[in-house]
């Protein structure tokens, strides 16, 4: 077995601890789900004719009884299809991979890549006033990443420099901080999914929340950032 493929088998045995499995909750928006995999999701393959979908379903448009009767390897199939692949997430570190996976298996691909560009943003703000950068040459300060949802080169570029130079912590911390931000605006914006907020905070939280960096341990806000950062990252929010 290839790196990549023990590290796509390791992605996908955590998914299936963290999601379970058959569940038809009448307030899910996605309908029936069994490992993560929802109704919804099928549908809009088959919508696509996604080829993954194809070959494991024909041409038979997708069932409830489809998504129960769906084997761990099918889930993996559609897993590596329609998440691993897409979002390029052997171009990351393991951690970063991970949390990047879990969320977008949970919230969404296009959501969870904004939100690791936007963490990318925070986290090179951090580092600009933590570091002094700002009295530094610009060819010094840290460029922002556009927010648009997709996985390209840059963004492949800019947070594997990041994770290279300062390591994991800084990009880890801001990317769960804004994930628990996304589930709490969501319950607020739909109170009928506030049933799943507890289960989606543990799984950010418990599950992916890093060691923190020194000055921060302990203290999850941004209470005790520099007065600089607290207002870029309101503005990043507010954008």
């Amino acid at each position: 077995m290839s790196a990549n493929d023990m590290r796509l088998q390791a992605y996908f045995e955590e998914l299936l601890i963290a999601e379970g499995g058959f569940v038809d909750h009448p307030t899910d928006p996605g309908g029936a789900t069994k490992y993560g995999i929802s109704h919804r999701l099928l549908n809009d393959m088959f919508v696509a004719r996604n080829s993954t979908y194809t070959f494991l379903f024909g041409r038979s448009a997708p069932t409830k009884q489809m998504v129960k009767d769906l084997t761990p390897s099918m889930a993996k199939e559609i897993f590596k299809a329609m998440f691993y692949r897409p979002l390029k997430l052997e171009s990351f570190s393991f951690d970063v991979g991970l949390m990047l996976c879990d969320y977008a298996y949970n919230a969404g691909a296009r959501q969870a890549v904004k939100d690791l560009q936007r963490a990318f943003n925070d986290a090179s703000a951090r580092l600009f006033f933590e570091r002094g950068l700002q009295n530094a040459d610009t060819t010094e300060r840290p460029s922002a990443l556009m927010v648009d949802g997709y996985i390209g080169p840059r963004t492949i570029a800019a947070i594997g420099y990041l994770i290279d130079t300062y390591g994991d912590d800084y990009i880890l911390d801001h990317f769960n901080r804004r994930r628990v931000q996304f589930y709490k605006k969501l319950a607020q914006r739909k109170p009928e999914l506030t049933v799943f907020l507890k289960g989606w905070l543990n799984r950010a939280i418990v599950k992916d929340t890093p060691d923190l960096p020194k000055h921060l341990e302990g203290n999850t806000n941004h209470d005790r950032l520099l007065p600089q950062e607290v207002e870029y990252i309101k503005a990043q929010i507010a954008a």
